[in-house]
C-alpha cells in the first residue's frame, strides 16, 4: 500500500516537479484501531494543541530552503499515528522524507547543509545517556560497554534487548495528563 507521500513523490518523478507535501487539508493526528483502520474522534484542548504543535513545525519546515542536488524541493507534511483505537499507544511521528528512496535521502540538504541519518538503532541509549550527562555520546555504539570496567565484558547486543524493554514500558498515563 503507498502512501499519500509516496503516490505525490511518484507523481512528481513523472512531471519532473520537485514536490513531496502532505496534501493540504490532510489530519496530522490520526488514530487507528487495532485492525488499522482509521477512526473518528471528538476533538479536545489536548489535541487541538498537539494539532497545532504539528502545524507550527510544518509550517517552519516550509520556509526552510531544501535541495535535491541544487535543485529546489518542498518537502512537508509531518503527522502523527496512534493505534489501538487509544491516544497512549504509537503517537509515532511521520514525514513525507520516510518514504523517498534511499538513495535520493543522500542528495538532500536543508539550507545548505547535508541531511545526516542517524543510527536510529541506538536511539534510546542515547537520550538515556544525554538525559543522565547533559551531553551527547559520542561512540560508535552506544550499547558497547566492553570493557566498562576489569570485571565486565558485554556485548552491545546482550544490552540492547533489555535495555529497549525497559525504555519502552507504558507509563501509568499519557505525558499529555
Amino acid at each position: 500500500m503507498l502512501s499519500v507521500f509516496s503516490d505525490v513523490y511518484a507523481d512528481s518523478q513523472l512531471t519532473k516537479a520537485p514536490a513531496v507535501k502532505l496534501l493540504a487539508g490532510s489530519e496530522l493526528l490520526i488514530l487507528k484501531d487495532d485492525a488499522k483502520d482509521l477512526i473518528d474522534y471528538a476533538d479536545t484542548q489536548t489535541l487541538v494543541s498537539m494539532r497545532q504543535q504539528l502545524n507550527d513545525y510544518n509550517e517552519f519546515m516550509a520556509s526552510q530552503v531544501i535541495t535535491r542536488d541544487d535543485s529546489p524541493m518542498s518537502i512537508t507534511g509531518m503527522r502523527r499515528v496512534f493505534n489501538n483505537s487509544s491516544w497512549w499507544c504509537g503517537g509515532k511521528y511521520y514525514g513525507a522524507w520516510q518514504n523517498l528512496p534511499k538513495a535520493v535521502h543522500k542528495q538532500l540538504s536543508i539550507n545548505a547543509h547535508p541531511v545526516v541519518e542517524r543510527h536510529y538503532s541506538g536511539f534510546h541509549m542515547n537520550m538515556a545517556y544525554a538525559d543522565a550527562t547533559g551531553d551527547i555520546y559520542q561512540g560508535l555504539c552506544p550499547y558497547d560497554f566492553t570493557g566498562a570496567d576489569s570485571n565486565t565484558t558485554c556485548s552491545g547486543r546482550s544490552l540492547k534487548a533489555p535495555h529497549l524493554k525497559l525504555s519502552t514500558v507504558k507509563p501509568l498515563r499519557p505525558p499529555w495528563g
